[in-house]
Order: structure tokens, then sequence, then C-alpha cells
């Protein structure tokens, strides 16, 4: 799903990229900000036209709004966990907490930040939310009466652009135009983990894993990375330089190899390993280190695969070579 300078919004297949549905027109300006109700029926849009709407997320028609009430750009809106409230962070550097079916304020509006709210977030219960801001901070709200409960948080050195809670809640991580993550005490505001620089540029975008384990971060390069939820160490940078265990391709782009919709690995334009469908769509593509879902994960291994005169010498001499998973 995305949200666009021209107004609209698109669902996309997320392994053919094909479009599934839309383009939804309803907005007059740049979609800031696009998600999922927790049942994937809805999706919530907010957009530099001041508004907030709710589409049906087949048919695109507009089945709530637009919300009227924050007076600049809407630049983040997410769904409580129930899917009956919609939290939004605007450029008025108000937070509102609005019903989702009448698109009534039923919370705030939220002062306290004194720039604009880039990113907000719900906990998993529902009773708090998370802003950042770009004055640089982060705070915690009640979510009915929008008291900031913990915060601000200082350490950044310049813009918050994303925030999220971890599945439990306990810890906040956060991403900066100062280019560093780091990880907070909800309640506290103390930094547990972190500040962590994957590279030298704005990190853009950053979340929590199920299980708290990872955290995925995003930066305005384009360029992805996979962390240990201490961040104590990068696990892998999505879509970079990654070195296989065969000696035969080390030091090899996992550019070069690519998923088809039918579940062939190729390389180039060599077929060289066929995934059963049940374990293809939980299956990590080769530019990602980790597929974050609620089904598992399965992974392929890549450290018998025998290829170019390494496939032709083993079936000489043994006869019998093999993929394996």
């Amino acid at each position: 799903m995305s949200g666009s300078y021209d107004n609209t919004i698109r669902v996309w297949d997320a392994q053919t990229g094909t479009t599934v549905a839309g383009p939804f027109d309803g907005h007059t300006n740049i979609v800031a900000s696009v998600a999922f109700s927790p049942d994937g029926t809805h999706i919530v849009s907010g957009s530099y036209d001041n508004t907030i709407r709710v589409w049906d997320a087949q048919t695109g028609t507009t089945i709530a709004g637009p919300f009227d009430g924050h007076t600049r750009a809407v630049f983040s809106v997410v769904f409580s966990p129930d899917g009956t409230h919609i939290v939004s962070g605007s450029r008025d550097n108000i937070i509102r907490v609005w019903d989702a079916h009448t698109g009534t304020t039923v919370a705030g509006p939220f002062h306290g930040h004194t720039e604009e709210v880039t990113s907000v977030a719900f906990s998993s219960d529902g009773t708090h939310i998370v802003s950042g801001s770009y004055d640089n901070t982060i705070r915690v709200w009640d979510a009915q009466t929008g008291t900031t409960v913990a915060g601000p948080f200082d350490g950044h050195t310049r813009e918050v652009t994303s925030v999220a809670f971890s599945p439990d809640g306990t810890h906040i991580v956060s991403g900066s135009w100062d280019n560093a993550i780091r990880v907070w005490d909800a309640q506290t505001g103390t930094t547990v983990a972190g500040p962590f620089h994957g590279d030298s540029n704005r990190v853009t975008s950053v979340v929590f894993s199920s299980n708290d384990t990872f955290i995925a971060s995003e930066s305005i390069n384009k360029v992805g990375h996979l962390l240990d939820s201490t961040l104590s160490t990068i696990v892998s940078p999505f879509g970079m330089a990654y070195s296989l265990t065969n000696p035969f391709i080390s030091n090899f782009l996992f550019y070069n190899l690519q998923f088809t919709a039918s579940g062939w690995l190729y390389l180039n334009t060599l077929p060289i390993l066929w995934i059963p469908p049940h374990l293809f769509t939980h299956m990590p593509h080769p530019q990602n280190t980790l597929l974050i879902g609620p089904d598992g994960t399965a992974f392929a291994s890549y450290n018998q695969l025998l290829i170019g005169t390494q496939w032709s010498e083993c079936f000489l001499e043994h006869e019998t070579c093999y993929h394996s998973l």
C-alpha cells in the first residue's frame, strides 16, 4: 500500500508488484501517510490537504471522512489496535484521536510539541500514544485524556521522523534526521540502547519485529537495515553486497538473485532453485535478511548451491548434486 505525491493511494501485490486496488481518488494534495486497519479491510490516509479519509481496501470507496480538524498537513495516521480509533499527527503541532467510523474527535487536540508532529503510534493495548516531532523530542500520551505521561525524551539532535512501541509496550524505538536510531524506556525516557548509526543518512522509518528481537530501519538513501533489538550489532543491510557462504559465489551481489511469482530463484536469467508454494510466501527474498510477519519465516540455505563449473564437476565426479533447503 502506498500514498503518493499524485494525491492517490494504491494497493499492490507484495510478490508481483501489480496494482490490486486503486488508484483511490479523493485527496486534493499529497498523501503523506497510509495504514491498514488491524483486520486489513480498511485503509486510513492523511494528506497535505489537512484531512483524513478511511477507505474500503478492496474497492477504494471512501467509507468515512474527510475528517476535518487539523489546520495544516497531516503527516502520520494509524488505527488503534481494536480498529475503532485513529490517531493523527500534523504539521500544526497537534495530535488528535478520531472515531474511525464517524470522524468525531474523541480525544485531543494534544498540545505539547513545539514543531510539527511527524510520527504517531499506539501501544499494543491502545492505552498510550507515542509521538515524534521536528522539535527533536518524543512524547508518550494517555490516549484518552491527552495528558503527557512521559517525556519529552531528549537525545536526538535533529528532527525525529519515526517512532514505534515495542510489542510489549516497554520500549520505544525512534529514528531521526541526525542519522541515529535510539531505543528508549517507555516510562522513564532513558536511552536504553543507542544511538546507533547504520549509515550516514537520515533515518526515515523504524519498526520492531513482532517478537521484540529485531528492529528494521530505512534511511533517506533507500537503504534499510536490520538490527538486533539491543542495537549492539547491525545484522545486515538490505539490498547491499552480501557474502554468500558458497565460495564460488562469495562476494556476489544479491541483486543478481531474484524470485519470480512462480517460486523460481533466478541467477540473472538462469533458474537455479524452485521453492514449494507453501514455503514461498514465508521466505525473505534474496535482497532481504528477514521477513517479519505473523505466519513465521522459512529460510533457504545456499551453502550447498553449486552452479557453473562446480555443478558440472560435481555431476561428472559424483553423479549426484542437489539444492538444499
